[in-house]
């Protein structure tokens, strides 16, 4: 059987110091595997876009609204194939992470699969106190909620997110994970699979805070999932 069509999509607002490595590393484990790699343009006021254009395999659309959810839809818009894999700007992936990918949707009853992120620039025990803080996070929001998406690093079928008519645009940051899981789940399993892990930059939790960075998330991941939408409307970004 052949397997599906993947189409990478990455969303990206002002990320030209990050994007070229980042960038490189996923065309080097994923180029011949995948079928697209889309960078979404988000609203940039820096180079972002040129240096996205310098990577051949790399096909360059815009949304001009600042929005995250916004750009992740137009992104699968554009998109052509199967499984949609949607990436952060500052996280990359292995080859073995996507034969992982492969064997989770060989079940038809998986609709949606995401997985941790591993903080590749962080000091060793910071990085390992993160892993271990979000195991802790993980278990019993699980218990509360059961899907859990991390948005940076996960995969939809297609015609999943069509019946889900794409993305809510009236989230714009917190909580948009959330969301996708949480409407996932009602046409098939959204799986949360731990070796799943794609490298990602914690640059966020070292310039806002651990705690203040976690508790953000979680508190407005609970507030999507049990009211419908977060309980911040804006956030900071770092850069």
């Amino acid at each position: 059987m052949t397997p599906p069509s993947i189409s990478v999509i990455i969303p990206a607002h002002n990320e030209a110091k990050i994007l070229a490595d980042t960038l490189q590393r996923n065309v080097e484990a994923l180029g011949t595997h995948v079928k697209e790699i889309i960078i979404v343009d988000n609203a940039s006021t820096d180079n972002t876009a040129e240096i996205a254009a310098q990577f051949s395999e790399v096909t360059i659309v815009h949304e001009p609204e600042k929005n995250l959810a916004m750009a992740r839809h137009t992104g699968f818009e554009a998109a052509q194939g199967d499984i949609l894999v949607f990436l952060d700007a500052d996280t990359f992936v292995t080859k073995w992470w996507l034969d992982r990918l492969h064997k989770n949707f060989r079940n038809s009853k998986v609709v949606c699969l995401s997985g941790p992120y591993i903080y590749h620039d962080l000091p060793w025990y910071l990085r390992d106190l993160l892993i271990v803080g979000l195991l802790c996070t993980l278990y019993p929001f699980h218990l509360l909620v059961r899907p859990v998406v991390i948005g940076g690093n996960f995969a939809i079928r297609r015609e999943t997110l069509m019946a889900m008519e794409g993305f809510n645009h009236k989230i714009k940051f917190y909580g948009d994970d959330s969301d996708i899981a949480k409407r996932a789940r009602q046409h098939g399993r959204v799986k949360f699979d731990l070796r799943l892990a794609a490298k990602s930059s914690g640059r966020r939790f070292r310039e806002q805070g651990y705690l203040k960075t976690t508790g953000l998330y979680f508190t407005n991941s609970l507030w999507v999932h049990f009211r419908g939408a977060p309980r911040h409307e804006e956030h900071q970004d770092f850069r």
